[in-house]
C-alpha cells in the first residue's frame, strides 16, 4: 500500500501523513503532493517545508551543532544517505544535516553539494557563508550543472571581449565589454530563470574573459555562490546574525589587451519554520563584480556581507559592477577598451521564506510563499 507523505501548511511542520483526499483534490505536479505515490519507510515519520521542498527523514533524536568548516560532499555531519522523496522529487544530492535543534555558529560550508538543515526544534544561526570568493574558494553547491551559457566573448591578438556575468534568477547578468574599439564582441549572459525554482541549486559562473595577444591572458569568470536549505519545525532565529550566499567577483585579464572574467552570479537561500526570528540580520545573494581589463587590472569584488544592499564593485580597467537585484542586474555591463573589454558584473540570486523577515537586511527581495 502506498504511503501519505505530509504536506507543510501555513508555514507549519505536521506529521507524516495526511489522508488520500487532500492531495488527490490538490494535485501533484510539484505543488501540494508531488509524492502521493512514493513509498517511503513509515519510520520517516516527521516531514517539514512545502511543495518540492518538502523533506520527511527519520525523527531527530539528538542536537546537532556544525562544525565551523563544513565540507558538504565528505562531512560525516550529512545524512549518509539522500531521502527517497527527495529524490523522488528530482532534488539534487545534498549535504543533509538532521537535528532535534541545530546550531550554525560562524559556519563555512563549500562543496559541490548544497546544504539543507533540518530541525523538529530551534535552529538557530550566528554566522552561515555558502558563497563562493575571487580567491578560489566555492559555495556549496556553486555553478549546477543546469546553468546555460550565452554566447562567448571574442578572441583575437587585437584584443579580448569581456565574459559575461552569470545569470541565476530574475534578471541576467552584466554582458561584458567589448574590445578593440567595438570590433571584438564581448560575452553575452545566459537566460535567467523567470519562474519559481522548484529544486536547490547555486547560482551561475561568470564567462571567462577573451584571449589577447598570444592567444592567452582572458580572466578567468568567477564562480557562482552556493545554496543553502533551512527547514524547522520550530523556529529559525536569525537575530544579528548573516547568511552569504554570493557568487565571486570576476578575475582580471593577465594580457595588456585581454578581456576581464565575467562576476559569478549570486546562489539561494530558502528559509521554511514555524517562526523565523530575523532582527538586525543580513541575508544576501548577490553577484560578484566583473573583473577589468588590461594586464593591470584587478579583480572584481566579491560582495560585502555588512552592507548586502550595495552592489559589488568591478575591477579597475572596465569592470563591470555586480547586483544583487533582478531590476538591475543587467546594468552590470563591462567597460570598451581600445584594447581588452571589462567582465560583465554577476546577476542576483533567490532567496525564498515563509514568515516577513522584519528588519531584516535582504538582498535580492525575498519571494513569500
Amino acid at each position: 500500500m502506498r504511503s501519505l507523505l505530509c504536506v507543510a501548511l501555513a508555514g507549519l511542520g505536521c506529521s507524516s501523513r495526511v489522508n488520500s483526499e487532500y492531495c488527490q483534490n490538490h494535485g501533484t505536479d510539484h505543488q501540494y503532493c508531488p509524492w502521493l505515490d512514493a513509498e517511503v519507510p513509515d519510520s520517516q515519520s516527521l516531514c517539514l517545508g512545502a511543495g518540492s521542498f518538502t523533506l520527511c527523514v527519520d525523527t531527530p533524536a539528538a542536537p546537532v551543532t556544525l562544525p565551523t568548516d563544513l565540507d558538504t560532499d565528505l562531512s560525516t555531519a550529512c545524512l549518509p544517505a539522500q531521502p527517497a522523496m527527495w529524490k523522488t522529487a528530482g532534488q539534487p544530492d545534498a549535504c543533509i544535516v538532521v537535528g532535534t535543534m541545530v546550531s550554525i555558529n560562524n559556519v563555512r560550508a563549500h562543496g559541490g553539494r548544497p546544504l539543507v538543515v533540518f530541525a523538529s526544534g530551534t535552529i538557530t544561526v550566528t554566522g552561515l557563508d555558502v558563497s563562493s570568493t575571487h580567491s578560489g574558494s566555492v559555495g556549496a553547491g556553486y555553478d549546477p550543472s543546469v546553468c546555460v551559457a550565452g554566447a562567448a566573448p571574442g578572441s583575437s591578438t587585437s584584443g579580448g571581449g569581456g565574459g559575461a556575468g552569470g545569470t541565476f534568477y530574475g534578471g541576467m547578468g552584466g554582458a561584458g565589454g567589448s574590445a578593440n574599439g567595438g570590433i571584438v564582441a564581448g560575452g553575452m549572459p545566459g537566460t535567467a530563470v523567470t519562474t519559481m525554482p522548484e529544486l536547490m541549486r547555486g547560482g551561475c559562473p561568470g564567462q571567462n574573459g577573451g584571449n589577447g595577444a598570444g592567444g592567452a591572458g582572458g580572466g578567468n569568470g568567477a564562480t557562482g555562490g552556493g545554496a543553502v536549505y533551512l527547514a524547522s519545525g520550530g523556529q529559525i532565529d536569525l537575530s544579528n546574525a548573516t547568511i552569504n550566499a554570493s557568487g565571486a567577483g570576476g578575475n582580471g585579464a593577465t594580457v595588456s589587451n585581454a578581456g576581464g572574467g565575467g562576476g559569478g552570479a549570486g546562489g539561494m537561500i530558502i528559509l521554511h519554520a514555524a517562526t523565523i526570528g530575523a532582527s538586525n540580520a543580513k541575508l544576501l545573494a548577490n553577484g560578484g563584480g566583473g573583473g577589468g581589463f588590461q594586464v593591470a587590472a584587478q579583480p572584481g569584488a566579491d560582495p560585502n556581507p555588512t552592507m548586502p544592499t550595495m552592489p559589488a564593485p568591478g575591477g579597475t580597467l572596465g569592470g563591470g559592477t555586480g547586483f544583487g537585484g533582478p531590476s538591475n542586474a543587467q546594468t552590470g555591463t563591462g567597460g570598451t577598451g581600445g584594447n581588452g573589454g571589462g567582465g560583465g558584473g554577476g546577476g542576483g540570486g533567490y532567496i525564498q521564506t515563509n514568515h516577513v523577515l522584519g528588519t531584516t537586511q535582504v538582498s535580492p527581495a525575498a519571494v513569500m510563499i
